[in-house]
Parts: C-alpha cells; structure tokens; sequence
C-alpha cells in the first residue's frame, strides 16, 4: 500500500483550478503541438496502482531498514497529516481521489518548440479538480502562513482562463483536463489547442500515428521519440557521430548506433503484472542503413541470428549472440577513435607474438564463425575439498571453428605456451603452479591446467586463484575456453549432444536472479567486511544492508534481454519474471 500511496500522494500535490469547458474525447496527443518530440502515457492508471499494490516488490521494499525510517521521517509525516486533512475536507480516500482526478490517463510531453515540458491528466469528471484545489491551496496558504511567508499561489488569465502558479509549476484545469507545465508559452499553447482545436497537433502528425501503438489500452505505459527531430536539433551528438571510444560499447550496441543515424522515431512499450515486467524498444530499421563496417553486427543483409543457447546445470548466465569479432577488429579504423585505434595496434603486437607471428584478427579471429556463447555458472566445492576465501562464478566462451582440423593443434600449443608463461611469471612473484592434465574421449578433448594446493594452506581461505582451473575443450566444430576444467567438459558433453540450432534472434541474454542471490550469499561475509569499508557502516549496519539486498534479489524469478532486427524493425526488449509469493 505504502508504493500506491506515495505515487497518489505525489500526485494529489499538483494544484489545479477549474475552468468552463465542454467535455470530449479528446486525448492528450490532440491537445500537444506536432512539434513534440518526447511523449509518454500512462493509459489507465488506475490498473497500474492495483498491480503495484499487489506487486511482489512492494512488501519486500516496504520491510526494508532505509525505507522503513524514511516512513518515519517529519518530513513524510507532514506529508501523510496534509493528506489526511484532504480526504477529511473531501470525504473520500485518497485512493477515490486519485482514481477519479487520473481515470482516463496520464500523459507527459516535451515541445522542441517552446522548449516546455507538460503532464496532461484526464479526470471522470469535472467536480473533482474545484473541490480539490481548494482544498490544496487552503493548506498551501496555511502552510506559508505558519512559516511567516507570503501567499505562495499566484494567478493569471489567458483567454478567459485562470491559471495558478506554485513555484515554477503553471496549472489549469481545461474540462476534464489537468495540465502542469514548467514553460508559460507551453501552458499558452495548451490552451489554445483547447479552445480552438487546431488541425495540426501531436495526433494528427503522420508519423506518430505510424508510431503509435495498435494495442494502447492493453499496455501498461507508452511512449515515443521523435529521432529525426532530436539529431538535427544536435542533441546527444555522441550518440549520432557513428564512432565509439569503449570496445565494449561497439560490441554490444554499435548496429544500433548505425540505425539511430537514419531511423525517424523510437518508441516503448511497457506491460507490467504481478507476475512479469516486460520493457520493449522498437524503431524502424533497414539492413543498409549498416555501413560496410559494421556489417559484422548484423550480418550480410542482417541474417546473422545467434546459435541456441547452451543449458548446463548451476547456470547464472547465457549469452548468446552474433557477432563478427573478426570484421570488427580488421575495420577498427573506422568504428574507433584514435586513441582506441593505437590500442589495438598495440595489442595486435603482443597477440601476434602469442599466436607465433600469426595476423590475430584475419588469421585467428578470422577462423571462428560469427555466432558465439558466453555461459556463466554457479561453482559448487566439495566439503573435503579445500576452497578459496572469495568465491567467483565459473564462466566459459563457446566458438565454432570454420577449420576444425587445421586450427585445433594451433589453438593447443597456445593455450600450453601461456600457461607456461603464467607459470614462469608467477613462480617470480610466489603466485601457485599450474599442473597440466589432458582428457581425451571419443566425442571430445579437454586441456586443464590447476593450481597446485600450498602445503600450510587453511581449508576455506585459499587465494582468489582456486576459484581458476583454465582449460579448452574440443568437441566437433567446436571450441571452449573456461576458467574451469568441469565446466569446460560439461560443455563439451553439451555441445557433441546438441543439434546446430540457431535462434530467431541477434543476441539473447538469459540471468537466473535467484542463482546471483546465491553467488551472493556464499561471499556474504566478504561483502558485510566491504560494505564496512567503503560505507563506514558498522557491522549490525552493512549486515543489514547487504540482506536487504538479497531480500530484494529474492523477489526476481529470472530476467532475459533480446535483440532482433526483422520485418524492419528493430527491437530490444526486456523481460523480468517473479518468484510468486
């Protein structure tokens, strides 16, 4: 209850006045000018308030310590005391209240023009906003009266209509309409688009209406951007120059980058129940927008899809994706800045040194297929078995190779000469020895190297480096590289099973919350000793906060995040499912 009532609350705090107006049926993109470049609504409040009053997150974060002494703060007391006096004066509850001021929609819009924002709310009535202004503007004048101030509300009239002011805050009421803005010439524009109902308006402008969603009413919230609009304002100019200065970056979004230089709108779509959260970003999207650089990202003519996803047990994490690592690294000129450049200059040095003089990305990267699997699990220690201090999760990349025969004794002889290297440099520096093993099977090979355990070593406090048994693994086409020599078999197994499935989909991101919690819980006494260092907390105080962080953990089921770029468009979406209580 205590989410729905400081949302209601907040906006029973908004000062309205009633003006004469004839009701219809307009809604808020009738009322908002063409030149709108941001807009969202929130079709039916009413329905969301009863999903958050219900919703699995809200008890959770209601118990929590920080949010239980902000209930008890003067400041949100006052503030629950003014509420009470509005139901009294109105002989309602807040959530009547609320439910008849919001009944048909809320909507916020921000006018290129003008340079204005505006929220737009849709009351049942017209006998709502009178008797709550009054009410609100009695206890503001009251209030300022006690603290010794002026009268906080000012008023105007514009073409007949008064409208108030509380700060920056513009308000008036327009028949069942509620508007604020924080710009008189966005308040003015308003107005007349009331009065004289214009035929050029955020509704009737051709490519919202393209934009907008066939299925409004079943969503939870909507919203739009007009793109074009906001590149040739030179806004986020970053955003739009087609070059990044962060790898990690380019790889996870640079395709993207390249359909924001051309595409005219984004919009999102927002489904919420007790159940599922779902976000998703669509925008139109055409496969030769990509430049010839980043033709790696989606493919040629965009068919690049990314393999089905690997299950192996204790898993945290998959990622599953398409991406041409190779084409990237050859075309780093043109998708990096300078200084990113030189670095992989520099890095193509020591990698070819590694790889014996071999061209790292034609001659290497270049042996790989696109489509590649990132899997993270949950470790798991014998009890006999000594284990490190810090538990870290095991995590593996999953490759196809394009010349199995050829590239494998390569790959090998590599992956021995750095361990030898790892060896040599950490005997310098009194790290533990790596032990080479090889296990062969008819399906597949795995080459593991482990840390030899220290004689005087305490059984649950060996070094971060116990957490690490590097290995590669061979099986069929494909090639793994692990921090673990049981993951890398398991994957191994995995793999020579599997059938050569691909998705519908450019990347896939699957998280098991519940197993983060866990990974969570196993270094909890790690995590309490850090949070007292970095916060200042004491120890009952960072013991509290790192359990309401699992608390909150707890709550989530899984989460998922897809890319796809089909029928011209492009999507994004994002998908949290709860644990039921």
């Amino acid at each position: 209850m205590a989410i729905s009532r400081t949302i209601g609350l907040s906006l029973l705090l908004l000062m309205v006045v009633s003006s004469s107006g004839v009701a219809d049926d307009r809604t808020a993109a009738d009322l908002l000018p063409p030149s709108t470049i941001l807009y969202a609504e929130i079709p039916r409040p009413e329905t969301l308030l009863e999903v958050l009053e219900d919703h699995p997150l809200r008890e959770r974060i209601e118990s929590l310590e920080g949010v239980r002494d902000a209930y008890e703060a003067k400041q949100f007391l006052q503030f629950k005391a003014a509420v009470t006096i509005v139901e009294a004066k109105l002989g309602k509850t807040w959530q009547n209240i609320l439910q008849s001021v919001t009944e048909d929609g809320i909507a916020i819009g921000f006018d290129a023009g003008t340079q204005g924002a505006v929220l737009l709310i849709k009351a049942r009535d017209e006998e709502t906003a009178p008797e709550l202004l009054d009410t609100i503007i009695e206890l503001a004048r009251a209030a300022a009266k006690d603290a010794g101030n002026s009268d906080p509300v000012k008023s105007t009239e514009y073409r007949g209509i008064t409208a108030y002011q509380i700060a920056q805050a513009k308000v008036a009421t327009l028949g069942r309409w509620l508007f604020v803005t924080n710009n008189p010439e966005s308040g003015k524009a308003i107005l007349d688009a009331y009065l004289d109902k214009p035929d050029k308006t955020l509704a009737n402008n051709p490519q919202f209406q393209t934009a907008r969603s066939n299925e409004l009413d079943s969503l939870t919230a909507w919203g739009y951007a007009d793109i074009e609009a906001i590149r040739k304002a030179g806004v986020a100019k970053g955003l739009f120059s087609g070059k990044t200065d962060n790898p990690v970056v380019e790889l996870l979004v640079g395709g993207v980058l390249d359909t924001l230089q051309h595409t005219p709108y984004v919009t999102a779509s927002l489904n919420l129940d007790q159940q599922t959260t779902r976000l998703e970003l669509a925008t139109p999207h055409q496969s030769e927008w990509t430049t010839e650089a980043r033709e790696y990202y989606f493919g040629p003519e965009g068919t690049g899809r990314a393999p089905a996803p690997i299950k192996v047990s204790n898993q945290l994490l998959s990622l599953s994706t398409y991406r041409d690592v190779s084409t990237m690294w050859l075309r780093a000129g043109d998708l990096f800045k300078d200084n990113i450049v030189d670095q992989f200059a520099q890095a193509e040095s020591v990698l070819a040194t590694l790889f014996s003089g071999k061209d790292f990305g034609e001659e290497i990267l270049g042996e790989v297929h696109p489509d590649f699997q990132l899997v993270v699990v949950r470790q798991t220690y014998e009890d006999d078995v000594p284990q490190p201090a810090i538990k870290i999760p095991a995590f593996a990349a999953v490759f196809r190779l394009k010349d199995p025969e050829t590239i494998r004794p390569e790959f090998r002889r590599t992956y021995q000469s750095l361990i030898g290297f790892l060896n040599i440099t950490g005997s310098m520096n009194g790290q533990p020895q790596l032990d080479l093993d090889i296990e062969k099977e008819d399906e597949y090979q795995v080459i593991s190297a482990t840390y030899l355990v220290e004689k005087d070593a305490s059984p649950g406090g060996l070094k971060i480096h116990y957490n690490f048994s590097p290995s590669i693994a061979f099986a069929g086409e494909h090639f793994v590289v692990s921090s673990t020599t049981a993951l890398a078999k398991e994957i191994a197994i995995a793999v020579a099973d599997a059938n050569k499935l691909s998705t519908d989909v450019n990347s896939a991101i699957d998280l098991d919350v519940s197993a983060v919690s866990d990974i969570l819980a196993d270094n909890r006494t790690q995590l309490v000793a850090q949070n007292m260092l970095s916060e200042g907390h004491s120890k009952e105080e960072a013991e509290q906060s790192i359990g309401d962080l699992l608390e909150l953990l707890a709550t989530a089921k899984n989460a998922s995040i897809q890319l796809e770029a089909r029928d011209g468009t492009l999507r994004a979406s994002l998908e949290i499912d709860y644990v039921a209580d």
